[in-house]
């Protein structure tokens, strides 16, 4: 065991190294959909409550678009006119959609977080045991932190994937074609005018996520780095102590911490 196990440096061998260019190696493709149905298995056994989340989206997503159209009623055709029975119907109305809107996001948050610890128990624990029946070779050629940080790390993302990104597509989409149906039937000219910043929206969303993917690329590479000096460091202690080598070790963690903190 030498001296610079589990460093960054740009070395040609040792851990190191492997941790150095690890990203680029594992990390470079996109998440292919055969991968992503294979995922969606550990979410089967909880359809129900998946469904049940879905089902709170929904009512989440359509009181969330009524609540500006009854505003719009409340002054337009309430105060305006000076109705009061009218004000105090639509005020009811108001009140009714919001606290479901309210309650439906409460009760939704609640069952993504409960099927959200389910599913990351399930993936951690078919994963550690998957990891023992693996042959002794793979444990050598493979560093300690990295195997840490893949179940720890990337499962926790596996899992907000799985559990909340889905149902939360699903319900923004809902709302933004709620919210355009609305715009479109109250007045169109003025709602065609309105979307046509949509097209901006759309480039700088298409390049905010281009550097957003490197960037996030490069911060699990550095978690990775930063858990694989670690532990790789703690299993040789003895070595570096036996050394002297205390201040090297210590200087490269604090290059490989920096490194982490400066890509967050």
């Amino acid at each position: 065991m030498g001296f610079s196990i589990g460093a960054s440096g740009s070395g040609h061998g040792g851990p190191g190294h492997f941790l150095h260019h690890l990203s680029t190696r594992e990390e470079s493709g996109r998440i292919s959909g055969r991968v992503l149905l294979r995922l969606l298995a550990f979410v089967r056994p909880y359809w129900l409550q998946m469904g049940g989340a879905a089902a709170l989206m929904l009512i989440a997503s359509l009181t969330g678009a009524l609540t500006p159209y009854l505003t719009k009623v409340a002054i337009d055709d309430n105060i305006i006119p000076q109705d009061v029975s009218g004000l105090v119907r639509t005020s009811i109305l108001l009140a009714v959609a919001m606290a479901a809107n309210y309650t439906a996001q409460a009760v939704q948050g609640y069952i993504l977080s409960w099927v959200g610890q389910h599913v990351l128990a399930d993936l951690r624990g078919q994963l550690f045991r998957h990891l023992q029946k693996l042959s002794v070779p793979y444990h050598d050629r493979h560093i300690v932190g990295v195997t840490i940080s893949r179940v720890i790390n990337d499962v926790a993302v596996i899992n907000e994937l799985l559990s909340q990104g889905l149902i939360g597509v699903l319900g923004d989409t809902v709302l933004l074609i709620s919210i355009i149906g609305i715009m479109l039937t109250m007045e169109w000219r003025l709602a065609l005018i309105t979307f046509a910043v949509l097209p901006l929206m759309l480039v700088a969303t298409l390049v905010f996520s281009r550097y957003a993917r490197q960037a996030y690329r490069e911060t699990r590479e550095r978690v990775g780095a930063v858990v694989g000096d670690l532990a790789e460091n703690i299993g040789g202690m003895r070595v570096i102590q036996a050394f002297a080598q205390e201040d090297k070790a210590a200087k490269q963690f604090r290059e490989v911490n920096r490194a982490n903190r400066d890509a967050y």
